[in-house]
Order: structure tokens, then sequence, then C-alpha cells
């Protein structure tokens, strides 16, 4: 099956990302099977799609939201600091320059967006003439319109004005259908183009994995079609199809991983059991996005080290939002508290001030620990959302909703009520804080969620206690395509993006 995999390869070198096919004209055809069957397909869907890199390819996002913040680190006896390279590359993200690659890192999440899009077509398109019954057809089918939906809402969200700010006719992502490799330049499509097509992608995933019985979690399935329709219809601000979807969800997934009695975080026991394992966590219904070193490099939480951390230096900081309270059991488990050297003074490189992001097993490496999740938390707060922002809210069911996760979540819970809040805004504030907390460093919700609740203001500390400033609905909340994008299609509009200048 290697061959199917190698000639999928050569295939989406020939999207428009790239300048040359010579590879794939060179390729000799022994070297090579053409995919017939359903089961062949389906291999190739998940060896190359499912978006198994996509922390790799997009850890950069999150540098961009106010859950982050630079570490000088602290020289060492000599006076040096130890410098890392992922803090060198991304630099430019974090201040939201004008542009984001530099001479020696190139962004590359736009590209392999498009191969998971395009992965998915050659299914499709193979799908008229491969062998199979007709439920491996449709399970096909349903699997693939979810991959390339998917993966159209993430470049919607990321190189396009966030739905609920653009205009049907503002301009959105470039839209294909093409199975085969091609030199074509594409036009960005119009907004509504693209959400139309997310929409039909994902409601064809659910039409078609629906009564399917597939419980392997690894495996696309209608539990997770369920949860991303949520989603969607979220970003869209429709909220009765948000309370249809969600409510359906819930209905045969309603479980919530209860962390109330956790007292420790797993980088202090001997079990490893971290958040994100489905032998401990039953609200998992799909995993995906294998564990990389990049993003516990970028991550790094020791003081002798310059880097990037979970934010905690102003009072709107990620970790301040959790408070003080140990019952917070979010904190407790999903964070690296801050340690003294285990080697005591002869290596004090080792100690950690601050806290860092543990929700899966970063030094799980060969073992393939994935580290996002679709899951039921996520749709418990969209429910919530929905019912706390459509046309008549209803602030007992959002409020109930809230009640049913954070009783998972904070030990000797206490429940909300509708007279906790002062008015239904501040109730869908509150929401959108539980949101913040809730889904931290899993794929990029908090940068999501910041272009749909208002784009607010942003400031980051940088080196020599330089400030830079994101403003609020500043045009930086769109990404520009990426330079060989560019280059290879001088006539694509391009995002602007001011130049960022610095502030004391």
């Amino acid at each position: 099956m290697k061959r199917l995999f190698r000639l999928i390869w050569i295939m989406i070198l020939g999207i428009p990302v790239v300048t040359s096919c010579d590879d794939f004209l060179e390729l000799s055809s022994q070297d090579l099977i053409i995919p017939e069957t359903v089961e062949h397909y389906k291999e190739i869907l998940q060896g190359e799609g499912y978006f198994k890199d996509i922390l790799a390819q997009g850890w950069f996002v999150m540098l961009m939201t106010d859950d982050i913040e630079y570490h000088a680190g602290i020289p060492s006896a000599n006076g040096e600091i130890s410098e890392s390279t992922y803090v060198s590359n991304g630099e430019f993200v974090y201040k939201w320059d004008g542009e984001i690659e530099s001479e020696i890192w190139k962004e590359t999440l736009f590209r392999y967006l498009y191969k998971q899009a395009l992965v998915a077509n050659v299914c499709l398109d193979g799908l008229k003439q491969a062998e199979g019954t007709e439920v491996e057809k449709k399970i096909l089918k349903g699997q693939a319109c979810f991959t390339r939906g998917f993966a159209y809402l993430m470049l919607a969200n990321l190189y396009a004005q966030a739905y609920n700010e653009a205009q049907e006719d503002d301009l959105c992502v470039p839209l294909t259908f093409d199975p085969t490799p091609s030199l074509q330049r594409y036009e960005r499509a119009t907004i509504k183009e693209v959400w139309t097509q997310i929409v039909a992608d994902i409601d064809t995933a659910m039409y078609c994995l629906k009564d399917v019985d597939i419980t392997n979690l690894y495996e696309i399935n209608y539990n997770a079609a369920l949860v991303l329709a949520t989603r969607t219809a979220l970003y869209m601000e429709n909220y009765d199809k948000v309370i249809e979807y969600g409510n359906e969800f819930l209905a045969i997934h309603p479980e919530l991983y209860d962390i109330t009695g956790i007292t420790r975080s797993p980088s202090t026991s001997s079990s490893g059991n971290c958040f994100l394992f489905p032998e401990v966590n039953e609200e998992i219904v799909f995993l995906f996005g294998k564990n990389t070193v990049i993003w516990s490099t970028v991550l790094n939480n020791m003081d002798y080290y310059d880097c990037f951390r979970a934010s905690e230096s102003s009072p709107s900081a990620l970790i301040a939002e959790f408070g003080d309270n140990d019952n917070e059991k979010r904190k407790v488990y999903w964070f690296e508290p801050p340690k003294e050297s285990f080697l005591g003074n002869e290596a004090p490189w080792l100690a950690s001030s601050r806290y860092c992001p543990l929700k899966y097993n970063r030094y799980d490496i060969k073992g393939g620990g994935y580290v996002n999740a679709l899951r039921s938390g996520e749709v418990y707060l969209s429910l919530a959302e929905a019912y706390a922002r459509k046309a008549s809210p209803d602030k007992g069911k959002a409020v109930g909703l809230l009640n049913d996760l954070r009783r998972n979540r904070i030990a000797d819970y206490t429940d909300l009520t509708i007279g906790d809040f002062a008015s239904n805004e501040e109730l869908i504030k509150f929401i959108w804080k539980e949101r913040r907390l809730e889904l931290c460093f899993e794929e990029f919700h908090r940068w999501w969620d910041l272009r749909r609740i208002g784009q607010p203001e942003i400031t980051h500390e940088w080196k020599n206690n330089l400030i830079y400033k994101l403003e609020e609905k500043d045009p930086a909340y769109v990404m520009n395509f990426p330079k060989y994008e560019r280059e290879f299609n001088p006539e694509l509009v391009e995002n602007p993006r001011p130049v960022r200048n610095e502030q004391k």
C-alpha cells in the first residue's frame, strides 16, 4: 500500500502551489499501482488525509492569540540565554507583522490544508469506478466529504475574514474540486461560495455516515460529523442549526470526562494518562493530529530558555482566568505546574516558574499520541452559546449546559443560576470565557473564537520590553497567503496586513 501513498503524494505535488511536476513525470509507471477498490481509496484517505500533521504545519497559529506570551529566559552563569529556534521562527507571527515568514522559516499550512482537500477530491472522483459495495462507497464518500469540508473550514477561518464579519461577496479562498495534477492558477471564491460548500460537504458526511457502526476513535464517524456541523453552524451564527445538531449529538453521546478527582498533573505521576488519552476520556469521538516535537519545543517551560508559554502575566491572561482555586481541575490536570530543578543547583535550567500545557503526552512522539479531539465538551459550550444568543434567548438551558460541563471540571461545584448574570450579555461573555478555558491548546480554537467574537485588542510583549499591539478588528486577524503561493499566482488578491510598529 506504500505505492498507493506514493502515488497520491506525487499527485498532490501537482496542485498549484508548486512550480514543477517533474517528479511526477519522471516517476516510472512500474513503480506505481493505480487504486481500483474502495478499500484502496480508503487507505489513501487515511494515509494522506485525516489531518495527521496539522500541528506540525500549523503550530504557529496559536502564537497570535492571547493564550501565549514570550519568556526571555534567565541568563546562565556566563550571561548567555539558550535561544529556541522556534522563537526565531515564530517572531513575526507573534508580532502580527505584515509579513510573518522569514528567511529561515516558511509557512506551509496553506499547502497542507489544500493537500487534505485534494486527497478528498481524489477519493470522491475515484468512487465513480472503484470496486466495492454500496455501503463501502457511502462510507468513503462521507469520510472524504468530512475531510474536504474540514479543510475548507480551516482555510476560510485563517485566510479570509470571519464569516460573521464579512459580506457574502467578499473574497474567501480558492475553491477547487480537481482530483488531478494541475498548474492552474485558481482565483479566490467568495465567502458565500466557500461556506456553502463547507455546509454541503458536512451535510453529505452526516447523511453518509449516519447509522454506520464505526467505533474506532481514529476513524471519521457520524458523531464527529455532528460535532463539525455544530461548530460550523456556530461560526455562521445559525443558532437553530447549532441547537438541532448539538442536541442530536448529546442524545447519542452525552458523556463528559469527570476530572474532579484529579489531584495532580500527569507530569508528576507514573500513569501518564493525559486528558486526550482515549483510554481515560470517554467524551472523545474522533482523535487526529499526531504528536510532534515541534509544539513541545515551542512551549518549553524551562526558565533558562527563551520560549513561548501559556500567558499569565496580565489580569486577562489564560492562567489567571482559571483562578487560584485548586478545585478548578482543568488547571491542575491540563498544565504542568511550576517546579524546581530535580537536580537542584547543579542544573538550574531545568527549573520552571511557569505553567506548561499538558493536555497530551508531549514526550510520546514515537507512540503517535494524538493532540486534537472532537469531543462532547465543545458541543456543550456551543449549545450553551446558541441558547444564549438566539433571537429569543433561553438562559435556563444555557446555564444548565454550563453546569453540566463545569460539574465535571470543578470539585465541590456549586451550580450557577440565571440570577448570577446581570444581563444576557454577561452570560454570553461567561460562555466565551469557558470556551477559552475548556478548549485551550486544542486545534486553533482560541484564534478562531477571537476572530468571531469581536476581534478584540491584544498586546504581546517581546524582547527588551517592546510591546506589539493587535488593534480591535485589525486586518491582521486575517492571514495573508504564503509567499510561494503569491509568487506562483501573482493575480491572487492578497489580504493586506499593516507593518507592526513596536511600542515602549
